[in-house]
């Protein structure tokens, strides 16, 4: 009986423990039991992305989140704390393409649950392209500027500039901009374009153009010579003026030459046409078909056949410095080299600025008096190159103010003038002793012993001019 009842006790104990294990099971199964719910939010399944994005996720669950995880291709990216549960991501630390995205939650209770979808991310960037005009076209008139943006975003706006000052901009297609070329020099010019996406990255391209309208030359004949498009096919009958052409860039435009261009040497690769003034090859010239000829004003006696070919003429006569400066900006606008001519002349004015201030503070009456002589023994007078180079040099000729361009020589006159410096050219077969023998001591350059030789080719209506200048300037005032 006492067994029994002992029995009977065990027994009741269990069944207390099991239904308040039952009981505990019971009150705990509504949290723990309950999954979660998670939803990505941002960026939309199947979107194509780029730079830094947000993955935005959002969740429901019973219990509080613990913590979120995002993987990428299996891989696991990040984890978050503490909402909101939103992932920064760059997607330039990723390959281009499909990428498959996971967000994992956790709540307190140790419950998880997920979302995923898949996105593109596309780092590629936009590609810019100057479609029209292409690449190196030759454009007059109006001319519309076609710009393409092709990339993964849309564009907050394309600018389009020549040579560095902006012609446009636009906010939306078509990107097209017209432009009136004729407000631009003919030559050559560089457009860009920029574009700038949504995501504010931007893309640049660039062209060429070559700008050629219609235009005008005045010679020193003053006749005004109408060109519809810059000449190719130029022949030049003037050795200064070949010098010109080489000197700016343009002497791909040159087919031929007369006899007398040799410098640079490459100019003896152009055809000679003979001499410009007496022994023009004339059939050898009309066999070149030129587009135009530039010459001399004293060639009158064969203009007028040449352009009775159908071929323009352009005769200048430069006989000082400004003249020169003159000739090459004309010949820079046949050849649509204007921006090279600007340059080269820039260049001979602050070389002769250089000049200039080493001898400002010399009076006039105190600079030397020079006597120069050419190959033919004459001398120059007013309205020549050489006396205007003479001058820039700070000398003065002794023949400036001759009515006669080319004195002849007069060992009287030069004695008489008693020039300090004698200046000879270096082709003269005459030396500096039989000068001096002729001039005899009482004069100052022979007392002194200041007569020097000069390449005459420089001292002529080239760029080289400034050359001349320089070399007499330390004759005249040696350092």
């Amino acid at each position: 009986m006492a067994l029994s009842k002992q029995i009977l006790a065990a027994a009741a104990v269990t069944i207390l423990v099991i239904a308040g294990g039952l009981a505990a099971l019971t009150m705990a199964a509504p949290e723990d039991s309950y999954g979660i719910i998670v939803e990505i939010d941002a960026p939309k399944s199947g979107s194509t992305v780029s730079g830094v994005i947000h993955i935005a996720t959002n969740y429901t669950s019973k219990s509080a989140a613990a913590r979120a995880v995002l993987t990428i291709d299996a891989q696991k990216v990040s984890t978050v704390l503490s909402p909101p549960f939103t992932f920064p991501v760059n997607t330039a630390e990723f390959s281009n393409g499909a990428h498959t995205i996971m967000v994992t939650m956790i709540n307190k209770a140790n419950r998880s649950g997920f979302a995923m979808q898949t996105i593109t991310f596309n780092n590629g960037g936009t590609t810019l392209a100057i479609s029209s005009p292409e690449d190196g076209a030759f454009v007059n008139g109006t001319v519309h500027f076609q710009i393409d943006p092709v990339g993964p975003r849309n564009m907050s706006y394309i600018v389009v500039s020549i040579d560095g000052i902006q012609v446009g901009n636009k906010t939306h297609t078509p990107f097209d901009f017209p432009v009136d070329t004729t407000v631009y020099e003919n030559g050559l010019h560089n457009v860009t374009a920029l574009a700038v996406d949504i995501l504010g990255t931007p893309v640049r391209a660039a062209a060429k153009v070559f700008v050629d309208n219609p235009f005008t030359i005045a010679d020193d004949r003053g006749v005004p010579v109408n060109f519809p498009r810059t000449p190719q096919r130029i022949v030049s009958l003037g050795s200064s003026y070949t010098e010109v052409f080489f000197a700016i860039g343009a002497d791909q435009q040159l087919v031929g030459r007369d006899s007398s261009s040799k410098y640079p040497a490459a100019a003896s690769n152009l055809t000679d046409c003979g001499g410009y003034y007496s022994t023009l090859k004339m059939e050898v010239l009309i066999s070149l078909q030129p587009d135009c000829v530039v010459t001399w004003t004293s060639a009158r006696n064969y203009i007028p056949t040449i352009e009775s070919f159908g071929i323009e003429v352009l005769a200048f006569n430069p006989t000082s410095i400004a003249g020169v400066e003159k000739v090459i900006f004309e010949l820079g606008n046949l050849t649509a080299k204007i921006n090279e001519a600007k340059a080269l002349v820039k260049n001979m004015n602050d070389r002769m600025h250089l000049v200039t201030e080493r001898i400002k503070d010399i009076p006039l009456s105190e600079r030397p008096l020079v006597y120069y002589e050419l190959t033919s023994k004459s001398s120059v007078g007013k309205n020549t190159m050489t006396n205007d180079i003479i001058i820039a040099a700070g000398g003065r000729n002794i023949y400036a103010n001759s009515t006669v361009q080319y004195p002849p020589f007069s060992a009287e006159n030069i004695i008489r003038s008693n020039p300090g410096v004698i200046l000879i050219d270096n082709a003269s077969l005459r030396t500096n002793s039989e000068l001096a023998s002729i001039l005899g001591p009482t004069v100052n350059a022979v007392n002194d012993n200041r007569i020097y030789r000069i390449d005459g080719r420089i001292v002529s209506a080239t760029p080289r001019l400034v050359d001349a200048i320089e070399e007499m300037v330390d004759y005249f005032y040696p350092r």
